[in-house]
């Protein structure tokens, strides 16, 4: 069997354009060659069925290491298309598949103008508002933020005038771009080429950013992968990092400020309303991530059970099932993704940071020390790194 994962960390922006000519900006289309190859961690350890991959993106110190943690791959000096029997990609819009079927991938594989559409309309952050409507109706006498507004331009501009507490969120957007808060002077002038259908919510005082992941099995069936815990940037929208642990010990962090039955709720509703959403299309969806939050009001902790939905795998998935996989149970660490504007300065760091936490490995499992899960070149300038610890953080 050839299976390819093709990784189009531009989809959202696709999708915003709507265009199958669309073409991402030169540091979106370097960050797509530099981690083509992250999705190779969604599988598990040794599993049978490999990825082909080109050997051009490759080297011998990546191989080394991977080896060791049996993650397995089929190294090509050229993709046929044409042979690829099972196709994942990480999100489906116009662009992707007309580049798809321009290689030569079988149009089976790929959606109708219909099903794109489909896709397209469940992806807009409006659902997240339908989501979030829904866990009203049915989360009983939880206590709840106010439900999103779904506003116009003009609206907005209106809004802006006589409110300062809030965040503000374009359709399309990924990885905390296209949300501005309120802490940013926002003004209505950076909206002028923002589409209608912008999404207000009230700003809340975050304690803990997490996320649900959950997996598409068929049309009736979506299973819940695990957590993912995350920290944004100077406690602002863009993703920083992700927490390395141990689901049951997430699952115990986060109980301990809103009772587990809370969170389990929040995830029996969010499966019932995902597989309505994606009934239609599901063989397009692979890994769906829900991003939630612990917020503090009034001195008490309560949980937001839809702060956004993301129909595609994440950095949370790919953070979580690397642990899971790969990384002694024992150990905790941190997940990072990096860039540098000059590659030199990466390989640098690359280097020292190597030598200054090195890696130790056994019984093929990641027990302390730096890993890089995808190669360094002389080229690169986009890095996904793990930093193992072998007792708590």
């Amino acid at each position: 069997m050839n299976k390819l994962f093709v990784f189009n960390p531009d989809h959202e922006l696709a999708l915003a354009n709507d265009d199958e000519n669309f073409m991402p900006k030169q540091n979106v289309a370097q960050l797509a060659d530099d981690l083509q190859l992250l999705p190779l961690w969604l599988q598990k350890q040794g599993i049978s069925e490999e990825y082909c991959i080109n050997s051009n993106n490759i080297n011998d110190s990546w191989c080394t290491i991977v080896r060791l943690l049996h993650l397995k791959y089929r190294a090509v000096d050229k993709t046929e298309y044409f042979k690829i029997t099972n196709l994942k990609v990480w999100g489906w819009n116009k662009a992707i598949r007309k580049k798809l079927l321009l290689e030569g991938i079988d149009s089976k594989f790929c959606p109708t103008d219909g099903q794109l559409k489909l896709i397209r309309e469940i992806t807009n952050r409006k659902t997240t508002v339908s989501a979030f409507e829904y866990l009203r109706d049915n989360f009983f006498d939880y206590h709840l933020p106010n439900t999103p507004k779904i506003l116009t331009l003009k609206q907005v501009v209106k809004y802006l005038k006589g409110n300062s507490n809030f965040v503000l969120k374009t359709p399309f957007s990924s990885s905390g771009r296209g949300v501005f808060l309120n802490n940013h002077k926002l003004k209505a002038d950076s909206l002028r080429n923002c589409a209608n259908g912008l999404i207000v919510e009230d700003y809340l005082n975050v304690v803990q950013n997490f996320a649900m992941e959950f997996r598409v099995k068929s049309k009736t069936e979506i299973d819940f992968v695990g957590y993912s815990l995350f920290n944004n940037k100077n406690g602002g929208s863009q993703y920083h990092c992700n927490i390395l642990m141990s689901d049951e010990k997430i699952e115990k962090l986060l109980s301990n400020y809103v009772g587990l039955p809370i969170i389990e709720k929040a995830k029996e509703k969010i499966i019932n309303f995902l597989k309505k959403q994606i009934a239609e299309v599901w063989f397009f969806f692979d890994y769906i991530g829900v991003d939630m939050m612990i917020y503090e009001k009034y001195t008490k902790y309560y949980l937001n059970p839809c702060v956004e939905i993301n129909f595609r795998p994440t950095m949370g998935i790919i953070a979580h099932e690397f642990y899971k996989n790969y990384v002694s149970q024992n150990s905790e660490g941190l997940f990072f993704v990096d860039f540098f504007e000059n590659s030199i300065d990466l390989i640098t760091d690359h280097k020292k940071k190597i030598i200054e936490n090195p890696r130790v490995i056994k019984n093929n499992k990641f027990v302390q020390g730096y890993l890089s899960l995808c190669p360094i070149s002389e080229n690169t300038h986009y890095r996904v790194r793990v930093e193992i610890a072998p007792s708590d953080i």
